[in-house]
């Protein structure tokens, strides 16, 4: 199919090296074909067969009727339940239900959620070393990645540029001990071998991270070859051109599945609690030992956190970002609320319309 990034002959490829697993296995498939999305596009779907090769897909009149929010739509990483159309079209019935979702509040003044990517098992964020490197930047992913449910990997990338490595792990051990850190650089070769060594076959990882940072040009060492468009970062600001401008996914011959994606210049927050208090570890283990229960950590009698920030225990700076991620998160989570209320309400005002017209002929 014309566009798709194909490495291996894909009609060979099985239900499980394209990533199906027990949590799939478990669903009802209601008598439907299965299929893996590669990419999603404005007015179709690249989808993937086990054993059969890749297919045009095209949403029922249904699916798209019954959506409640585009989030519901078919992404980058879904099973969907198809039929087939003819020898190079399916019709999509059904998005399966996703064992994992990585998502974005998206820029702007709606703030709804974007969706990256499903389905997948590992996130490799990737920062270089150059005026790109932001800690603070690089808590927002590992909490949407806690979230999320899938393990973060640290990639710290064009190590070749900088002559000491160390004070750049020294700030990334602030944020986790036991964080997972991959040293690479395409010049010398360094760090890639060890991320292949994590890649495994039906497993799903993605890489994000700002535009210019050399994800593209990972994924081609990962690959062999050249199949990602790269391009020069300036000289001037180290900044990076987008290269990648939408999600798919890439098939590695040794098996194993990536998902690169666009440089991503914003990157706002869905985060639950749960991904808050593991990204922030040190402060949910502080709260432990606050006076009041539902303690803000700002201003109450008594706060450990507050003592902790004033003790060194936490930098100033880590406290100050934990708060806005905590703001953004509580945000979103109840415009969020309301906005699926609204759509909902009409939702169901939009089918009886239609169900009153139906019953009226």
């Amino acid at each position: 199919m014309k566009g798709l990034k194909i490495f291996n002959t894909l009609e060979n490829y099985t239900k499980e090296q394209l990533g199906w697993n027990t949590f799939f296995q478990q669903q009802d498939t209601q008598g439907f074909q299965v299929g893996r999305v590669i990419a999603a596009h404005k007015h179709h779907y690249d989808i993937i067969l086990p054993e059969k090769g890749t297919f045009k897909g095209q949403l029922i009149g249904k699916l798209l009727f019954m959506a409640d929010t585009p989030s519901e739509l078919p992404k980058t990483g879904d099973w969907v339940l198809i039929s087939p159309m003819d020898e190079q079209e399916v019709l999509i019935h059904e998005v399966m239900e996703r064992e994992t979702m990585f998502s974005r509040r998206s820029a702007g003044a709606s703030g709804s959620e974007q969706v990256i990517c499903t389905n997948l098992q590992t996130l490799f964020i990737v920062q270089s070393l150059n005026e790109n490197f932001s800690p603070r930047r690089l808590e927002r992913y590992i909490t949407q990645a806690y979230s999320s449910q899938v393990k973060p990997v640290v990639i710290l990338h064009k190590a070749d540029l900088v002559a000491d490595i160390e004070p750049y792990l020294d700030q990334l051990k602030e944020i986790q001990q036991d964080l997972s850190i991959v040293v690479t650089s395409i010049v010398d070769g360094r760090g890639v071998k060890e991320i292949q060594s994590m890649i495994t076959e039906g497993m799903t990882f993605a890489f994000v991270g700002s535009s210019g940072v050399g994800k593209s040009s990972l994924i081609n060492s990962l690959l062999g070859s050249q199949q990602q468009v790269t391009q020069e970062v300036s000289h001037y600001d180290s900044k990076g051109k987008h290269t990648t401008v939408s999600r798919e996914l890439l098939f590695l011959p040794e098996g194993g599945i990536l998902v690169d994606t666009p440089g991503m210049r914003e990157f706002g927050v869905t985060a639950d609690e749960e991904g808050l208090q593991k990204s922030f570890y040190e402060v949910s283990e502080l709260a432990e030992h606050c006076r009041f229960k539902h303690c803000t950590h700002m201003h109450e009698p008594d706060c450990a956190v507050l003592q902790g920030v004033a003790e060194g225990k936490i930098s100033e700076d880590r406290y100050q970002s934990y708060l806005k991620l905590q703001r953004e998160a509580e945000h979103y989570q109840m415009s969020n609320h309301e906005k699926r209320k609204k759509q909902k309400q009409f939702g169901k005002m939009v089918k009886e319309v239609v169900k009153q017209k139906k019953n009226r002929r």
